[in-house]
Protein backbone atom coordinates (compact mmCIF):
# COMPACT_ATOMS: atom_id res chain seq x y z
CA UNK A 1 0.00 0.00 0.00
CA UNK A 2 1.13 3.73 -0.31
CA UNK A 3 0.06 6.97 -0.48
CA UNK A 4 2.26 7.96 -3.14
CA UNK A 5 5.21 9.30 -1.48
CA UNK A 6 5.86 6.62 1.22
CA UNK A 7 5.57 2.58 1.35
CA UNK A 8 3.04 1.96 4.29
CA UNK A 9 2.45 -1.56 3.67
CA UNK A 10 5.01 -3.99 2.03
CA UNK A 11 8.99 -4.75 2.55
CA UNK A 12 9.13 -2.44 5.55
CA UNK A 13 6.67 -2.42 8.75
CA UNK A 14 6.43 1.03 9.22
CA UNK A 15 6.05 4.33 6.42
CA UNK A 16 8.78 4.56 4.81
CA UNK A 17 9.50 7.70 2.24
CA UNK A 18 10.26 6.23 -1.11
CA UNK A 19 9.50 8.54 -3.82
CA UNK A 20 11.43 11.75 -2.37
CA UNK A 21 14.75 9.58 -2.02
CA UNK A 22 14.25 8.30 -5.69
CA UNK A 23 14.11 11.62 -7.22
CA UNK A 24 16.75 12.68 -5.32
CA UNK A 25 18.79 10.01 -6.55
CA UNK A 26 18.21 9.73 -10.19
CA UNK A 27 17.58 13.67 -10.72
CA UNK A 28 14.01 12.98 -12.72
CA UNK A 29 10.20 13.13 -11.48
CA UNK A 30 9.35 9.79 -10.05
CA UNK A 31 5.51 8.76 -9.29
CA UNK A 32 4.30 5.79 -7.16
CA UNK A 33 0.83 4.18 -6.54
CA UNK A 34 -0.16 0.59 -5.83
CA UNK A 35 -0.48 -2.14 -8.21
CA UNK A 36 -4.52 -2.30 -8.63
CA UNK A 37 -4.93 1.64 -9.35
CA UNK A 38 -1.89 1.28 -12.17
CA UNK A 39 -3.70 -1.78 -13.31
CA UNK A 40 -7.21 0.30 -13.94
CA UNK A 41 -4.92 3.02 -15.68
CA UNK A 42 -4.18 0.22 -18.01
CA UNK A 43 -7.71 -0.81 -18.22
CA UNK A 44 -8.05 2.85 -19.32
CA UNK A 45 -5.45 2.73 -21.85
CA UNK A 46 -6.54 -0.05 -23.53
CA UNK A 47 -10.17 0.19 -23.12
CA UNK A 48 -10.81 3.84 -23.73
CA UNK A 49 -13.24 4.02 -20.58
CA UNK A 50 -13.86 6.33 -18.37
CA UNK A 51 -15.91 5.58 -15.72
CA UNK A 52 -15.91 1.96 -13.86
CA UNK A 53 -15.18 0.35 -11.24
CA UNK A 54 -12.08 -2.11 -11.15
CA UNK A 55 -11.68 -5.15 -8.76
CA UNK A 56 -8.72 -7.56 -9.22
CA UNK A 57 -8.79 -10.91 -7.29
CA UNK A 58 -5.44 -12.50 -7.82
CA UNK A 59 -2.78 -14.64 -5.97
CA UNK A 60 -1.58 -11.02 -3.94
CA UNK A 61 -5.06 -10.23 -2.91
CA UNK A 62 -8.47 -8.50 -3.65
CA UNK A 63 -8.17 -5.22 -4.47
CA UNK A 64 -10.43 -2.40 -6.14
CA UNK A 65 -10.44 1.48 -7.42
CA UNK A 66 -12.41 3.45 -9.59
CA UNK A 67 -12.35 5.81 -12.19
CA UNK A 68 -14.84 8.91 -12.36
CA UNK A 69 -14.26 11.00 -15.45
CA UNK A 70 -11.04 9.39 -16.15
CA UNK A 71 -9.34 10.29 -12.64
CA UNK A 72 -8.71 8.11 -10.28
CA UNK A 73 -10.50 8.33 -6.59
CA UNK A 74 -7.87 7.39 -3.98
CA UNK A 75 -9.47 8.97 -1.07
CA UNK A 76 -7.74 10.89 2.03
CA UNK A 77 -5.64 8.17 3.39
CA UNK A 78 -5.07 6.79 0.16
CA UNK A 79 -6.89 3.75 1.44
CA UNK A 80 -10.34 4.41 -0.64
CA UNK A 81 -12.11 0.82 -2.49
CA UNK A 82 -9.75 -1.48 -0.41
CA UNK A 83 -12.97 -4.03 -0.56
CA UNK A 84 -10.32 -6.66 0.05
CA UNK A 85 -10.50 -5.88 3.91
CA UNK A 86 -13.99 -4.56 4.35
CA UNK A 87 -15.36 -7.11 6.89
CA UNK A 88 -17.32 -10.08 5.38
CA UNK A 89 -17.41 -13.17 8.11
CA UNK A 90 -17.42 -11.22 11.78
CA UNK A 91 -16.59 -14.56 12.55
CA UNK A 92 -13.33 -15.53 10.98
CA UNK A 93 -10.19 -14.82 11.69
CA UNK A 94 -8.17 -11.64 12.55
CA UNK A 95 -6.45 -9.62 9.10
CA UNK A 96 -2.50 -9.14 10.21
CA UNK A 97 -2.74 -6.20 7.03
CA UNK A 98 -6.42 -4.49 8.46
CA UNK A 99 -6.63 -5.99 11.76
CA UNK A 100 -10.20 -6.71 11.18
CA UNK A 101 -11.72 -9.74 12.04
CA UNK A 102 -13.03 -11.60 8.91
CA UNK A 103 -11.95 -9.13 6.11
CA UNK A 104 -12.28 -10.65 2.66
CA UNK A 105 -9.12 -11.24 2.00
CA UNK A 106 -8.41 -13.24 5.11
CA UNK A 107 -11.38 -15.68 3.74
CA UNK A 108 -11.00 -16.56 0.54
CA UNK A 109 -7.99 -14.86 -0.73
CA UNK A 110 -5.98 -17.49 -3.13
CA UNK A 111 -3.03 -18.00 -0.52
CA UNK A 112 -6.11 -18.89 2.34
CA UNK A 113 -7.70 -21.51 0.04
CA UNK A 114 -4.33 -23.11 -0.53
CA UNK A 115 -3.36 -23.27 2.56
CA UNK A 116 -6.97 -24.66 4.04
CA UNK A 117 -6.49 -27.24 0.83
CA UNK A 118 -2.77 -27.78 1.95
CA UNK A 119 -3.34 -28.75 5.91
CA UNK A 120 -5.94 -31.15 4.59
CA UNK A 121 -4.46 -32.68 2.05
CA UNK A 122 -4.93 -36.43 1.99
CA UNK A 123 -6.52 -39.10 -0.61
CA UNK A 124 -9.39 -39.16 1.95
CA UNK A 125 -10.50 -35.65 1.85
CA UNK A 126 -9.40 -35.02 -1.72
CA UNK A 127 -9.01 -37.76 -4.14
CA UNK A 128 -8.79 -36.15 -7.50
CA UNK A 129 -6.31 -33.35 -6.24
CA UNK A 130 -4.29 -36.14 -4.18
CA UNK A 131 -3.70 -38.07 -7.72
CA UNK A 132 -2.96 -35.10 -9.77
CA UNK A 133 -0.15 -34.22 -6.75
CA UNK A 134 1.21 -37.81 -6.88
CA UNK A 135 0.83 -37.80 -3.13
CA UNK A 136 2.57 -34.93 -2.10
CA UNK A 137 1.65 -31.59 -1.04
CA UNK A 138 4.78 -29.89 -2.61
CA UNK A 139 3.23 -30.16 -6.16
CA UNK A 140 0.04 -27.83 -4.88
CA UNK A 141 -0.72 -25.37 -7.15
CA UNK A 142 -3.50 -23.45 -8.61
CA UNK A 143 -3.67 -24.88 -11.89
CA UNK A 144 -3.93 -28.61 -9.84
CA UNK A 145 -6.52 -27.05 -7.64
CA UNK A 146 -8.68 -25.96 -10.49
CA UNK A 147 -8.14 -29.01 -12.37
CA UNK A 148 -9.10 -30.88 -9.33
CA UNK A 149 -12.61 -29.04 -8.99
CA UNK A 150 -13.25 -29.50 -12.76
CA UNK A 151 -12.34 -33.25 -12.16
CA UNK A 152 -15.03 -33.67 -9.40
CA UNK A 153 -13.68 -32.83 -6.13
CA UNK A 154 -15.89 -32.15 -3.45
CA UNK A 155 -14.14 -30.51 -1.32
CA UNK A 156 -12.89 -27.88 -3.68
CA UNK A 157 -15.91 -27.21 -5.20
CA UNK A 158 -17.35 -26.12 -1.90
CA UNK A 159 -13.78 -23.73 -1.08
CA UNK A 160 -14.52 -22.40 -4.91
CA UNK A 161 -18.41 -21.90 -3.87
CA UNK A 162 -17.79 -20.34 -0.59
CA UNK A 163 -14.87 -17.86 -2.41
CA UNK A 164 -17.27 -17.32 -5.29
CA UNK A 165 -20.42 -16.46 -2.73
CA UNK A 166 -18.61 -14.04 -0.32
CA UNK A 167 -16.54 -11.94 -4.01
CA UNK A 168 -20.00 -11.43 -5.15
CA UNK A 169 -21.66 -9.86 -2.04
CA UNK A 170 -18.22 -7.70 -2.22
CA UNK A 171 -18.93 -6.69 -5.98
CA UNK A 172 -22.30 -5.89 -5.25
CA UNK A 173 -21.86 -3.95 -2.18
CA UNK A 174 -19.02 -2.23 -4.29
CA UNK A 175 -21.48 -1.05 -7.09
CA UNK A 176 -23.91 -0.07 -4.32
CA UNK A 177 -21.71 2.04 -2.40
CA UNK A 178 -20.00 3.96 -5.58
CA UNK A 179 -22.98 3.37 -7.68
CA UNK A 180 -20.99 3.35 -10.99
CA UNK A 181 -22.75 1.14 -13.68
CA UNK A 182 -19.27 -0.30 -15.03
CA UNK A 183 -17.92 -2.91 -13.22
CA UNK A 184 -14.45 -4.60 -14.41
CA UNK A 185 -13.01 -8.05 -13.04
CA UNK A 186 -9.88 -9.37 -13.39
CA UNK A 187 -8.77 -13.12 -11.38
CA UNK A 188 -7.37 -15.74 -11.94
CA UNK A 189 -9.89 -18.01 -10.32
CA UNK A 190 -11.89 -16.54 -13.56
CA UNK A 191 -9.80 -19.28 -15.40
CA UNK A 192 -11.94 -21.81 -14.35
CA UNK A 193 -15.56 -22.56 -15.46
CA UNK A 194 -16.92 -23.40 -12.31
CA UNK A 195 -16.23 -20.97 -10.31
CA UNK A 196 -17.11 -18.31 -12.80
CA UNK A 197 -20.77 -19.89 -12.86
CA UNK A 198 -20.56 -19.94 -9.24
CA UNK A 199 -19.74 -16.27 -9.24
CA UNK A 200 -22.81 -15.44 -11.50
CA UNK A 201 -25.39 -17.38 -9.55
CA UNK A 202 -24.72 -16.17 -6.87
CA UNK A 203 -24.92 -12.18 -8.28
CA UNK A 204 -28.44 -13.34 -9.77
CA UNK A 205 -29.39 -14.60 -6.62
CA UNK A 206 -28.10 -11.54 -4.38
CA UNK A 207 -29.54 -8.60 -6.53
CA UNK A 208 -32.85 -8.76 -8.72
CA UNK A 209 -32.10 -6.12 -10.65
CA UNK A 210 -29.46 -6.92 -13.75
CA UNK A 211 -26.02 -5.96 -12.37
CA UNK A 212 -24.52 -8.77 -13.88
CA UNK A 213 -25.04 -6.87 -17.11
CA UNK A 214 -22.87 -4.36 -15.63
CA UNK A 215 -19.93 -6.76 -15.12
CA UNK A 216 -17.36 -7.59 -17.29
CA UNK A 217 -14.92 -10.38 -16.78
CA UNK A 218 -11.27 -9.24 -18.15
CA UNK A 219 -8.60 -11.72 -19.56
CA UNK A 220 -5.67 -11.52 -17.48
CA UNK A 221 -3.18 -8.99 -19.08
CA UNK A 222 0.60 -8.43 -19.34
CA UNK A 223 0.70 -6.68 -16.06
CA UNK A 224 4.12 -5.61 -16.21
CA UNK A 225 2.76 -2.59 -17.98
CA UNK A 226 0.76 -1.39 -15.46
CA UNK A 227 3.67 1.03 -14.26
CA UNK A 228 3.81 2.35 -17.67
CA UNK A 229 0.05 3.21 -17.48
CA UNK A 230 0.67 5.21 -14.45
CA UNK A 231 4.27 7.09 -16.01
CA UNK A 232 1.51 8.10 -19.28
CA UNK A 233 -1.06 9.11 -16.91
CA UNK A 234 0.79 11.13 -15.22
CA UNK A 235 3.57 12.62 -17.80
CA UNK A 236 2.20 12.30 -20.95
CA UNK A 237 -1.63 12.49 -21.41
CA UNK A 238 -2.12 15.86 -21.40
CA UNK A 239 0.62 16.94 -23.47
Amino acid sequence: MTDGEKSIHGIWNVPVAVRKPMEEALHIPVVMDNGIRCSALLEQMTSDEDNFIFIKYMQPGIGATFLKDGEIYRGESYFSMEIGHTIIDPEGDYCPLCRRRGCLESVISIDRMTKEITEQFSPEWCPELYGLCEGSAENISLELILKAADNGSIAINRLLKRNARYFAIAVINAHTLIDIHKIMIVGTLFSSVRFSEYFKTFIYEYQLTPIYDMIQILPLKNMELSPAALCVHSFLEHI
